[in-house]
This record gives structure tokens, sequence and C-alpha cells, in this order.
């Protein structure tokens, strides 16, 4: 199946001939709030569909026109600091009443979804009987509303093969570094090979009580150290070191400072980053405060340190993809638990005697070695760590990021060992 988004006005004049000469059927995905030309971003300025085409399109056969959404196609103001996050899953927040509030979020996705239907209704004379998710973002939230609309089969970028089980979702491919015919076939075969893990777990006690400018400070230098060592996972920690403090607003545990989703919103941003991951501990006393992470914040998945009860992540996996549908889960070395995640993570502290923790941990597939330096590491130990990978024939790993690999020199040495370290049996 073909899918065409935003309402382009290519498909008229290029796409759908091409589909008429071969009799094959596409689906088209309308932006309707851009269809008055008014508030329109730069990059679609004069490039789509005017209400005439698009009345004229509905007509064929071969296109089911679907809705793109009225409005939420854009980003909205989701943090004090002024980042912007995609309308259809941010809350909105506004310097003088703070967090959207469940209730005005629901409406709001309510609202510009019927505005949408009854717009292609009026335009082609029946009702969208799908959507296309802007940027592929979405939850159950607007799943709800949507499917309320009669809006059933729900388009979406999840990065795994469409699967009727999974329906109303309906994941979608998009093509891009595609130059060959080998390369297609993999594509849609979902066989091209993933890249090794590169993974630093981040910690935020530095940020605490911290103006703007610095916590901005602090983001750019975070994002140049993730760019250098290639890093494409980021385990990121909301909570304080001592578990009474949370950097991210919330209604049970104080805040240290509310500065997660900018720091989540940067490195999404960064280009680089594949899996965005959120720490989470067991001994947290309030469980209510996980409600306010999952609904607030961008995040690909979950990793779990403490001693969690398998029941107990069943359950808080259910709750954070309410708002991220196919997030994953992973879980600190805790066997117990291994059944209840997608993966698992073993932590070695590397001294300066270094020991042979590596070779003896032995991890199987699905599991991480994440690497915790001691402060200002030796250029001998560092090497060490990763010559133990390398013997080892770990292929996924990662380090415990700390702030004095600011220092140019100690960087540069990280870096050099942890982006280039493959295990000697592949061509990566």
């Amino acid at each position: 199946m073909l899918t065409f988004d935003d309402g382009l006005a290519s498909f008229q004049e290029i796409a759908l001939p091409i589909l008429e000469r071969f009799g094959y059927p596409a689906i088209l995905s309308v932006t309707t709030g851009w269809l008055d030309r008014k508030d329109i971003p730069d990059q679609y300025r004069d490039r789509l569909l005017s209400a005439d085409a698009l009345r004229h399109i509905s007509h064929s056969p071969l296109v089911d026109i679907l809705s793109h959404t009225d409005r939420l196609h854009e980003g909205v103001v989701a943090d004090p600091m002024g980042n912007e996050s995609p309308a259809a899953v941010a809350r909105r927040y506004q310097q003088s009443s703070g967090y959207e509030s469940d209730k005005a979020y629901r409406e709001r996705l309510r609202t510009d979804l019927a505005h949408s239907a009854q717009r292609l209704a009026t335009l082609t004379g029946s009702s969208p009987r799908g959507i296309a998710w802007p940027y592929g973002h979405y939850n159950a939230i607007g799943q709800e509303e949507a499917t309320r609309l009669g809006m059933v089969a729900q388009l979406t970028l999840d990065d795994r093969p469409a699967d009727v089980r999974a329906f109303p979702r309906i994941n979608r491919l998009m093509l891009y570094k595609v130059r060959t015919l080998a390369d297609f076939e993999e594509t849609l075969l979902f066989r091209r090979p993933k890249p090794p893990v590169r993974l630093i777990e981040v910690a935020l006690d530095d940020l605490t009580g911290q103006s703007a400018d610095e916590v901005r400070r602090w983001i750019r230098q975070l994002v140049v150290r993730v760019r250098l060592m290639r890093v494409n996972t980021v385990v990121v920690d909301p909570f304080s070191r001592d578990g009474r403090q949370v950097f991210f607003s919330n209604s049970s545990i104080p805040v240290a400072n509310d500065i997660l989703h900018p720091v989540l919103h940067q490195l999404q941003t960064s280009g680089a980053i594949h899996r965005l991951l959120l720490l989470l501990p067991a001994n947290v006393k309030s469980k209510s405060v996980f409600q306010d992470l999952a609904r607030r914040h961008p995040y690909d998945g979950i990793v779990l340190t403490g001693d969690w009860a398998p029941g107990d992540i069943a359950q808080l996996r259910d709750n954070f993809e309410r708002y991220r549908p196919g997030m994953v889960c992973g879980v600190y070395g805790n066997d117990r638990a291994a059944g209840c995640s997608d993966f698992l993570l073993h932590t070695v502290t590397v001294g300066e005697a270094y020991s042979h923790d590596i070779q003896a941990l032995r991890p199987g597939p699905g599991s991480y070695v994440l690497i915790r330096f001691p402060a200002r590491p030796s250029p001998s130990g560092i090497e060490s760590a990763f010559k133990e990978l390398r013997q080892a024939n770990i292929r996924d790993y990662g380090i415990v990021d700390r702030t004095d690999l600011n220092e140019p020199n100690l960087l540069r040495r990280v870096a050099v060992e942890f982006s280039r370290h493959v295990p000697p049996d592949r061509k990566d």
C-alpha cells in the first residue's frame, strides 16, 4: 500500500497519473487546516493541493482520502524554556497557567479531529475512514478520539512491520537512503542490519537550581559528547540521586528544576539518537509521579532499576505505553524480571586496577553492558575497558556519562575508543 501525506500538489501532478497507469491504489492524507492557505509552514508554501483539486481527486476509485489532522501538523510550546513538541502528543505549556490539563488536552484533540473530518466530508462527500498521525507521533488518547469520529484505521511510522494483530494501527515505512533495488528489498522486509547499540546514561543532578542559560549550556555540551561518541541510545535519569527530588513538573515530589523536557527535546532533535529511555527507580514512594512523567515527555522506552516485581513492571509498562505505544522496556541486571522486559543492562565499575568483570559477565542476546568509569579515568583504564569488550565479543554497550568528559583530551580519548569498537567478526 502506497501512502502520501500532507496533501502536496505533486500528488495530483506526478503520483496520480502513475497510479492510474498501473491501476495501483493509494492513500492520500490531507492536513485540512492548510487548505485555506493560512498559516502554512514555509516549506509547504505554494506546494499544496487546493480544495478544488482535492475534490477532483476524491472521484478517483484508486485514492482513499484520510485525515492528517486539521492544525496538529505543527509544534506547540511544551516546557518553560520554550521548546516545541508535536501538537498531537504534547501538553501545551503557558507561563501564565502552566501545563495543559488532561481535560483540556483531550478537548483540543477532539475539536481538531472533528473539524478535519467535517472539512473532508464537505469536500469529498464522505467522512474519512482513517488518520495518518503527523510526524508519526500518537497516543491512546488521540486514538480514542479519532475512533469516536469514525477514523478507525490509524497510520503510524512505528519502526516495525505492519501486523493485522496491531489494527487499528497500521505501521508504515518511510523510504530513505534507498539507492538500489537490493536496498529497497532489505528495507521492505526489515532485513537491513541494525547498528550496534552505543548508549550513555545521563544524570541531571548538576542542573539543580541552575538558570535557563546554564541549562542550555549544559545541554549543548551533552549533545556535543553524544555526537562525538556516535551515541544512538540515551538513558536519562529524571530523579535526583537521593530520590527526594525530580526534574519534571508533578503533583507529589519536590521539583529540583523543571528541565527534563528541554533535555529530552534537544537530544531528540539532535539527529543522532534512535532511542530516548527514562530511568525509573523502584524506591519511589509516590507511584503517581510516573503518570506525570509518562504523559508530558517524549521517550521511546523505560529502563527499570531496583527491586521491581514482574507484576509491577507489567502495570507500569501499560501506563507508559498509553502515551507512547510500542515503547520498549529494559531492566538493570534483574534476571528475575527479564521475562517482562525487552532487554537487560549490566553495569561494570572500572577501577584503576582493572579487573576482568566484563569477561566474567558474558551477557547474552538482548543485553547491554554499561561501563562506569572513576573520576578522571586514566588512558590505560579506558583502553583496558574497551579491550575487554572486544575480547568478550560484546556488540552493544555504553558508559555512564560524566561532566568531566567535557575536558577535550579525555573526551577525545573516550570518544575514539567508544565509537570505533566493533567485535572483530563484524564489518560495520
